[in-house]
């Protein structure tokens, strides 16, 4: 898998990755992985608020952190529309697909 091998899960055993022009070898895997977002298939969720999920990475976070993360997420539309918003508890932590996605990628949006 190509991200395992972008974020250094793994070094290449032969050729070399390059970002802006510098063997990613070269670079210490806290620097490397401080520029990437990675989501991956199976999120999670967990029991809370969707704001408390949001906020997830970052407790002290504001209203206006959290909304723009969602927004930068594309998730803040979806989440107006619930009958108590951001506020919405979470209860089924199995969400699958977009929405349950997008309020992952939220976390690191922050």
């Amino acid at each position: 898998m190509a991200v395992n091998l972008v974020m250094r899960f793994y070094d290449v055993e032969s050729g070399r990755i390059l970002l802006d022009g510098i063997d990613i070898r070269a670079l210490p895997r806290t620097v490397l992985r401080r520029q990437f977002a990675m989501v991956l298939q199976d999120t999670w969720l967990f029991h809370g608020t969707i704001r408390d999920n949001i906020a997830y990475a970052k407790p002290e976070a504001t209203d206006e952190e959290i909304i723009r993360a969602a927004q930068a997420a594309h998730i803040d539309r979806f989440i107006r529309t619930l009958p108590d918003g951001y506020d919405t508890l979470l209860r089924c932590l199995r969400r699958a697909g977009f929405t349950r996605s997008c309020i992952a990628a939220s976390f690191k949006v922050q």
